[in-house]
């Protein structure tokens, strides 16, 4: 059995034994069974997933048993925008106005996540409220407009493929930019509007090209080393690039010439934390990049003149884009499970916008110089005047017989788990994910678990007293997924907690599912190299990024309501306090305000 498999049931079994001081007499007795019943479980673990990567299985979901019917609509948890008299109807999302008295310039264009899928928005604090430019069942990412603010490119995969497309905000009209098999993405536009630079996935490897807009000259290869280059920005009035690229070991800030006439040099040259997403200021003399390792990601700022040394912190930040004057700065800022925007002065960083919440994840964003035309053109009009659905909203679960305030458990059939079943606000979002995760990946991720509904009989490992599969909203995916290489994971730091961002592997390797990889996963096993570094940090990132094609289920759980949970204190050193694979639908309550959805006041009793 591989290491990491071994490991996770080992602790499990350790757990079962090291009951905490605040279990009963019966949690102790169901502890025993659990100790004889694990050679039967370890017997078949994952099994039943594995042989689902040998093809395509997409199976529609099961009739849902439940333990009672015929009961009124129970309260559904929704994606993430504000409410609508129409719950099967998503409605264009909100952001905040600011005091400016007409001051900031220009329009803000971001990639919103709603109803599943990334669409495009045009906002501006002051004169447009969030306005909806592109819609359907695909992702539409990385908007960047032109330098005249008429054209937008973005990446899409509404063709199958991931291409860049351009759409005229002007008339409305989107046109494709490429048409080919391998992901491009990331567009950023030459100051004269001339051309595009963008990453591209070719022969296992992104690398940054660049390709005319005004006429049809072919593509130019601008990097070739075998490491990732991704991220380019285009410094204004000149021909040099600015890219994220993993040639180092660790992800730093390059340059380049277009013109290629010299190797790229190495501008962060930092060795413990990743320096990535640059972001030009108008006059190009200024650059901003993001900073990701210990704590909350931050946004660094130096003159180009200056060495990466210089560099200051500006703000928490995941990405930053400058106003079409130099003026303010609009930074996208991260909590685990969500996104917020805020604007300041670029000179003396007083908050414009204050930090407020975007209504869903982000996925790119651009500040462009001029407004969308008043008489929005038909194209435009018509993704604005649409109501993209709620993914889950069509098929609603009941929960009849229940005490006040309470929730029934539903049996899950075709689900494999200890105990499948989850409460009834929980099952539709899981099986919308289910149905989404199958088509994304081409198997069944969600047919065979780790662990779903537990028991408060049932103790799970040591630290996981209040654990979230308690409540009835959550699962825990099959480890054994990274010991064959379908699940790399990614550590995020926010403050003193440790998340992981989980990625997963699509059997169609041909850029019709998933995107490249840009981050360096976490390898668990590193703690058994002999590195005294590694043992004591619970493990090592990876030496290389690995290739391929990678679905983000993160980010897809989060966009059906599904939220990952904090590594304990311990992780580090117990590998099932690492908690990389559990997901609940916490619908903003706490653990304990969940359990009582399912369980009496009484379960509280008598614990300290």
């Amino acid at each position: 059995m591989p290491m990491l498999r071994c490991e996770i049931w080992f602790y499990g079994l350790i757990g079962t034994m090291k009951i905490c001081k605040k279990t009963t007499a019966l949690q102790r007795l169901a502890a025993s069974m659990i100790l004889l019943l694990i050679p039967v479980i370890l017997s078949g673990c994952g099994a039943d997933l594995l042989n689902t990567l040998q093809g395509t299985n997409k199976s529609t979901n099961p009739q849902l048993v439940a333990t009672n019917t015929a009961a009124p609509t129970p309260e559904l948890v929704s994606i993430p925008t504000v409410e609508s008299d129409d719950p099967s109807e998503t409605p264009v999302p909100t952001l905040p106005s600011a005091n400016t008295s007409g001051e900031i310039p220009g329009l803000i264009i971001y990639s919103l996540a709603e109803g599943g899928y990334f669409h495009l928005f045009a906002w501006h604090p002051e004169t447009l409220p969030p306005t909806r430019l592109t819609y359907g069942e695909w992702d539409d990412k990385h908007p960047a407009i032109s330098p005249d603010g008429r054209h937008l490119a973005f990446t899409s995969n509404r063709l199958g493929h991931w291409d860049l497309f351009i759409l005229d905000l002007t008339t409305g009209i989107t046109t494709q930019l490429t048409d080919d098999p391998a992901y491009e993405g990331h567009p950023d536009w030459s100051s004269d509007g001339i051309w595009l630079a963008y990453e591209k996935y070719v022969e296992n490897n992104l690398d940054i090209y660049t390709r005319s807009f005004a006429a049809d000259v072919g593509e130019l290869r601008i990097t070739t080393h075998p490491s990732p280059d991704f991220e380019p920005a285009w410094q204004p009035g000149s021909t040099l690039l600015a890219f994220s690229s993993a040639r180092n070991g660790a992800i730093d800030i390059y340059f380049a010439e277009t013109g290629g006439e010299s190797a790229p040099q190495n501008y962060t040259f930092n060795q413990t934390l990743d320096q990535r997403s640059p972001a030009w200021s108008p006059d190009g003399g200024t650059l901003v990049w993001v900073s990701r390792g210990k704590h909350y990601p931050a946004l660094f700022r130096a003159e180009h003149s200056e060495q990466a040394a210089q560099a200051k912190s500006v703000t928490a930040s995941v990405e930053s884009v400058w106003d079409p004057t130099g003026k303010y700065l609009l930074s996208v800022q991260s909590i685990p499970d969500a996104a917020w925007l805020a604007i300041q002065e670029a000179a003396a960083l007083n908050y414009v916008v204050l930090p407020t919440q975007f209504p869903g994840q982000i996925a790119g964003i651009d500040w462009g110089a001029n407004a969308l035309p008043v008489d929005l053109p038909a194209g435009i009009k018509e993704a604005a005047q649409s109501q993209p659905p709620a993914p889950w909203l069509d098929e609603l679960i009941p929960s009849a017989g229940a005490l006040s305030g309470r929730q029934n458990l539903i049996d899950l059939p075709g689900i494999k788990a200890p105990h499948p079943a989850l409460t009834g606000l929980a099952v539709q979002p899981f099986f919308a994910l289910k149905d989404r995760a199958n088509a994304e990946l081409g198997w069944d991720l969600l047919s065979d678990l780790e662990n779903m509904f537990v028991l408060i009989t049932e103790p799970l490992p040591p630290g996981r007293q209040n654990d979230w599969l308690y409540t009835g909203r959550a699962f825990a995916l099959n480890p054994v997924l990274i010991d064959y290489q379908y699940m790399l994971v990614v550590r995020e730091e926010f403050g003193p907690d440790t998340y992981w961002r989980l990625f997963l592997k699509p059997l169609d390797q041909s850029g019709m599912m998933g995107e490249p990889l840009t981050q360096y996963p976490w390898d668990f096993d590193a703690r058994f190299s002999g590195s005294p570094t590694a043992y004591e940090n619970g493990g090592a990132p990876y030496l290389e990024i690995p290739g391929g094609y990678w679905v983000d289920f993160t980010t897809m759980a989060l966009n059906y309501g599904w939220e990952r949970t904090p590594a304990l204190v311990t992780w580090q050193s117990y590998i099932q306090g690492a908690q990389f694979n559990v997901f609940a639908i916490t619908s903003g309550l706490d653990w304990e305000d969940a359990m009582l959805q399912l369980w009496p006041p009484e379960i509280f009793l008598g614990q300290n």
